[in-house]
């Protein structure tokens, strides 16, 4: 039997919001999101280090897992830029500043007047600021800089399960759940696109899994979620008695442990 989640599972994600399972025991289960990260209620990884794995209630009379509705704060899976990473850098007013550089492996950038910046590490808002900072020290006053990344060359995700393609693909800009999964070809026949589940790293050491009915996103019934780096999403075999529970074994050999007890 799968445990309920606790409460930091529930700040994360706006962008995953998930179908609910109308059951009659639901109502009753609104103290159940609560607990420390150690507190009974919380599934473990077990094997190596032990990190914590928020995931879905479920039902206790079906044994159907229930989605988690979440919130987010800004600052939330902040992307950070990479080697590889392809951004561009527009100075107000100052046209000549304005290019295209790619981040080297040592996470610099080259630009004109200043030459090397390094920006690895960064958020796209801590690299701006970072830039201004080095700009206005010498070069300008008051600068004003925007930066978007146009290539995010250093991002991977996997796809796993009953999916066409298995593997791990490179994220390329911003991808959203439906276009990663067509990245792999789309799901099989005897797949079960109702309880998808994507496994996410949430800092710490910590991973969290969600489950998504992805029929749900394609009729545009729910948002479709944009995946981030080292996203796990896992396509559960049809007729299964729950996607975490199916995903168990596919987890134990891509990651050498136990995912979920059951």
């Amino acid at each position: 039997m799968l445990l309920p989640v606790n409460a930091y599972a529930e700040s994360m994600l706006d962008d995953l919001q998930y179908n609910s399972i109308k059951k009659k025991q639901q109502s009753n289960r609104t103290n159940q999101y609560q607990g420390s990260a150690n507190a009974p209620g919380n599934a473990l990884i077990q094997g190596g280090e032990s990190i914590q794995v928020p995931v879905p209630p479920v039902d206790q009379a079906s044994g159907a897992g229930i989605s988690v509705p979440t919130a987010r704060t800004s600052n939330d899976f902040a992307y950070r830029i990479g080697p590889q990473d392809e951004i561009r850098i527009e100075v107000f007013q100052v046209e000549e500043l304005n290019h295209t550089a790619r981040v080297n492996t040592q996470g610099f950038i080259t630009m004109p007047l200043i030459g090397a910046v390094e920006v690895g590490g960064l958020t796209v808002e801590e690299a701006e600021r970072h830039i201004e900072k080095v700009l206005g020290e010498k070069y300008l006053q008051d600068p004003h800089v925007t930066l978007s990344l146009s290539e995010f060359a250093s991002q991977r995700i996997t796809l796993e399960g009953w999916i066409k393609k298995p593997g791990i693909y490179p994220l390329k800009g911003k991808t959203t759940l439906l276009q990663a999964m067509a990245m792999g070809g789309g799901v099989e026949r005897l797949s079960d696109a109702t309880e998808v589940v994507v496994f996410r790293e949430i800092g710490g050491g910590n991973t969290v899994g969600y489950k998504i009915d992805v029929t749900e996103v394609r009729s545009g019934k729910l948002p479709n979620p944009l995946v981030l780096n080292n996203d796990i999403i896992v396509v559960p075999e049809h007729g299964s008695k729950s996607a975490f529970e199916s995903v168990t074994g596919t987890l134990r050999s891509f990651l050498g442990i136990l995912a979920f007890p059951l």
